[in-house]
């Protein structure tokens, strides 16, 4: 008989964290958790707090850790619908829900909501509050290449190594809470940075575009809100998905094959989580505040920067719609320019904006201090409102309108 090895290997690492040298305080963060519980007398109803706080966080992530993690995902789910439902036989798997629809408010079956069709229009007297708080997180994505050919460099190899490091991370869960079958989930991130470290120099992908400073009102670079709720009269579903990025840069260079890459690397295996019940209305809403593009041309050296004061794009997906229409609202846009990206230096930390932080300082009046990259300023556009509509009937027409400039 053939014997088939199995190989299995840590992929995710939580420990403490120590101090960096020179600190004043010498403590070393340890992981925590703490469990809490708490009844509201007026309402009778109990919530249940779980908060874990871990420092540190290193992983190493490949794409077969991805497609295992969700086949995980999606057996644990089906076995819960067996093994906790009305008592009855394991239901068959086209009846069963996805891992999400079961968190985040599926017309489900009696066993995904744990309740029959009787006490279903009875109140929720208990709520969950998970919030988890990471220090510093250290992550590595190797990710195939589509097309290891592609001439970035000279070692081109058939993985490219994305180098994920953020600090200060949030997240906190919610289900429950006020008596609603309703389910949030919040994740602020304070300081980020994605790097592709494939090539011998490695280039940065994603940041902040200053570094924090303790003398100005740092904002969270990124902070993402998600909620579902079922209308229990009516049991349909609505979703919300808003995405708030500030204070970051993202460059654009000659070698975007890494997105097509990333997209193939995240993307659900066949067979995995095929019974979703998808939401009569999704309410999505991405806001940008001070944000840049820094755009690199592939056989020139100069460069330019499109600066984003204020980006606000909202649509709403509505099952069945005849039609989609997406708002846009931007304010303090600007494109910026330099002959010879060597010219230019590094933004220090400011409390300025992003134009301010990119541009010739010409004033000189302002802050010795204040060393900015050197870019010649070219268009800046004080506001512009435009809506665009496109037609989901078969015509696939698109329509957009400018409301002032």
């Amino acid at each position: 008989m053939l014997k088939i090895a199995k190989k299995s290997s840590a992929f995710l690492v939580v420990g403490p964290l120590a101090p960096e040298p020179g600190e004043v305080d010498p403590t070393v963060l340890l992981p925590s958790i703490n469990i809490d519980s708490v009844t509201d007398q007026s309402t009778d109803v109990k919530t249940s707090t779980v908060t874990c706080r871990i420092p540190s966080v290193q992983a190493q992530i490949r794409q077969s850790t991805i497609e295992g993690l969700q086949f995980f995902a999606d057996d644990l789910t089906h076995w819960l619908d067996g093994a906790f439902g009305d008592g009855s036989r394991p239901k068959p798997r086209d009846e069963l829900k996805m891992i999400g629809s079961r968190f985040f408010g599926s017309k489900a079956s009696s066993s995904a909501s744990f309740s029959t069709f009787e006490d279903e229009d009875e109140e929720v007297t208990s709520a969950t509050v998970l919030r988890v708080f990471v220090t510093e997180a250290d992550i590595a994505l190797h990710v195939p290449r589509a097309d290891i050919s592609t001439p970035s460099t000279a070692s081109s190899t058939e993985e490219r190594v994305l180098s994920v490091r953020a600090s200060d991370l949030s997240a906190e869960i919610q289900s429950n809470m006020a008596g609603k079958k309703e389910t949030a989930v919040s994740l602020l991130i304070m300081d980020a940075d994605i790097s592709d470290k494939t090539a011998p120099e490695p280039w940065r992908i994603f940041g902040r575009t200053t570094p924090l400073t303790l003398t100005a009102q740092n904002h969270p670079i990124v902070h993402l809100q998600f909620s579902s709720m079922t209308d229990p009269m009516t049991d349909t579903k609505e979703t919300s998905v808003k995405a708030v990025v500030s204070s970051f840069t993202f460059y654009v260079t000659a070698d975007i094959a890494w997105i097509e890459d990333l997209k193939a690397f995240v993307k659900t295996p066949e067979g995995v989580f095929e019974d979703v019940v998808p939401s009569e209305v999704t309410r999505i809403s991405v806001v940008v505040y001070d944000g840049s593009v820094h755009l690199t041309p592939p056989n020139l050296p100069g460069a330019a920067v499109i600066v984003l004061g204020y980006v606000d794009v909202k649509t709403d997906l509505v099952s069945n719609s005849e039609e989609g229409v997406v708002d846009v609202s931007t304010g303090g846009l600007g494109v910026l320019l330099v002959d010879d990206v060597h010219d230019t230096v590094t933004p220090a930390s400011s409390s300025a904006g992003q134009a301010s932080v990119w541009k010739v300082r010409f004033r000189i009046s302002a802050p010795a201090d204040t060393q900015t990259a050197g870019y010649a300023e070219l268009v800046d556009i004080g506001q512009c409102d435009a809506q665009m509509w496109r037609d989901l009937r078969g015509s696939q027409e698109v329509v957009v309108g400018r409301r002032n400039l």
